[in-house]
Order: structure tokens, then sequence, then C-alpha cells
């Protein structure tokens, strides 16, 4: 009869030991670094609460129209108990144009601008490269439950205004404006 000599490992005789030990060690390696990896969630979920990692704090202002039109510059700011938006437009328009009305509302609140000023060549035909401002007021209705925002937040600002060439028809123009407010 032939004998059949097995060696096992760490002097053993039984050969689930090298699986326990195996398995044992992994899971070992995935209780540790699972812990390590909730604490590190937990921290990331405490911060974003916090607004600490506020990803619209890095982003830039920005004020963009239809080709038409081009914004120049725009500003944010309070004047008294309301908040203004003034916009430099300038018209990319080949041929002249009249701008005939604008309104604005602020994204995700009841802020709106029903009429917003045009200033500069509002009864004549505004040439190409020329530039106008437009002045938005917003009205915060009175059962609103939010106030005017924190200085230095940053708001999305949906702007809709009609142009046309003089003696057609109105065309619609669509812009957005994301300025922090200047309080």
């Amino acid at each position: 009869m032939l004998s059949s000599s097995v060696a096992y490992p760490f002097g053993s005789s039984d050969p689930g030991v090298v699986c326990v030990k195996r398995g044992q060690a992994a899971l070992e390696f995935l209780t540790t670094y699972g812990w390590a990896f909730l604490v590190v969630l937990v921290v990331i979920g405490a911060l974003a609460y916090f607004g600490v990692l506020n990803p619209s704090r890095f982003l830039p202002e920005r004020c963009t129209f239809q080709s038409e039109f081009a914004c120049t510059d725009h500003i944010l700011i309070k004047q008294g108990n309301n908040m203004n938006l003034t916009m430099k437009l300038m018209s990319n328009y080949g041929t002249g144009v009249v701008l005939t009305e604008f309104n604005a509302t602020v994204q995700s609140t009841r802020w709106y601008a029903d009429s917003c000023i045009i200033v500069g060549n509002i009864s004549s035909t505004i040439s190409s490269s020329e530039t106008v401002y437009v002045i938005c007021q917003f009205v915060v209705p009175a059962d609103a439950s939010q106030s005017l925002p924190s200085e230095g937040s940053k708001l999305r600002i949906m702007v809709n205004g009609f142009y046309k060439e003089p003696g057609g028809f109105n065309h619609p123009l669509a812009g957005e404006v994301y300025a922090a407010y200047q309080g």
C-alpha cells in the first residue's frame, strides 16, 4: 500500500485552517477600511450640509444672451427694500433695432421684475455696437416667506424681452444672469 503524505501549512493536519485564516484576513481588511470609508462619507456629508462644499461659491458670475445682444456688464444690488439688477447690453444685430420690453424672474423664488426700465435709445433705433442699460427692480411679494438674500449669495435670474426692426414685428430675446448679490 502506498502512503500518501500531504504537508499542511502551519504544522496543521486540517486542510480547512488555510481557508479560515484567509477568510479572517479578508474580513478584517474589509471591516477596517469599511469604517474608514464610512467616516470619510460622514465628514463629506457634514461639510456639504454646513455649506463648506457649496459649488455655487466656485462658479463665476455670468451674463449671457442670444447672439443678437451681448451682455458686457451687470450688477445685482440692494436699493431700499428692493433688489435691482442692472445690465449693460450691446447690440450685435447687423441693422438697427428697437428694444420694446423686458422682464426678469429669480429662479427658485417668487421674486420678479414685471417691467424693466430700458435706459438709452428706447424711442429710437439702436445701431450695431451701441449699448443700452436695462434696470430691473425685483418685487418681493408681501406674503413671501423669503426675504432678500444675504450679501455674496449668488442668484440665477432669467431675463426675457423683445426687440424688433423699425416697423417690424417683435422677436423674443432671452438671457440668463448668474450674479452675486451685493447688499
